[in-house]
C-alpha cells in the first residue's frame, strides 16, 4: 500500500498538504494477529486506522444479542474516521481475520491535521436552514462558545 492510495479517502479532500505530510509523520505502524480485536463495540475512538496489510471482519451485536457481519475490510481500507468526526461511540465491533499491519494515527493528530481543516463554520441562520434540509448539528467545542 502506498501513501497514494491513502490519499484516496474522502477525508483527504479539504486536507492542506502540510497537514498530509505531518500526518504521515505520526502514522504508526501496528502488527496485529488473527482474532485481535481492534474496535470494540461501545468503545471510545482513540486512532484512525488504515489497513496495510490483512483482513477484518467488521460485525455488529444488536440489542436482542444477535450477532451481525456487516463487512470485510482489506488493504487500504480505512476505519473509525467517522466515529471521530462526530465523537461518537463505535456502534461495531472490528476483528482481524488475518494476520497483517495496520497504520493508526492517534484522535490528537487526527482532529488536528484532518478534522479541523475540513470543518466548514456557518452562521446560526445557515445552521438552521441546513438542519432544515435534514443536517444535523453536533456538540460545540469550547472555540466556538467563545
Amino acid at each position: 500500500m502506498t501513501g497514494a492510495s491513502i490519499l484516496q479517502s474522502k477525508v483527504f479532500l479539504q486536507v492542506p498538504p502540510a497537514n498530509i505530510q505531518t500526518m504521515f509523520m505520526h502514522m504508526q505502524e501496528m502488527p496485529v494477529k488473527v482474532g485481535e480485536v481492534i474496535i470494540k463495540q461501545g468503545g471510545e475512538g482513540d486512532y484512525y486506522y488504515i489497513i496495510k496489510s490483512g483482513k477484518c471482519k467488521v460485525t455488529h451485536v444488536s440489542r436482542t444479542g444477535s450477532k451481525l457481519t456487516l463487512a470485510t475490510l482489506e488493504d487500504g481500507d480505512a476505519f473509525v474516521e467517522e466515529d471521530l468526526l462526530t465523537e461518537a461511540k463505535h456502534n461495531v465491533n472490528i476483528v482481524m481475520t488475518t494476520p497483517g499491519v495496520l497504520i493508526r494515527l492517534s484522535k490528537e493528530d487526527f482532529n488536528e491535521l484532518l478534522k479541523e481543516p475540513n470543518l466548514k463554520l456557518v452562521s446560526s441562520a445557515e445552521a438552521d436552514e441546513m438542519v432544515g434540509q435534514s443536517a444535523y448539528l453536533a456538540g460545540r467545542s469550547s472555540r466556538q462558545q467563545t
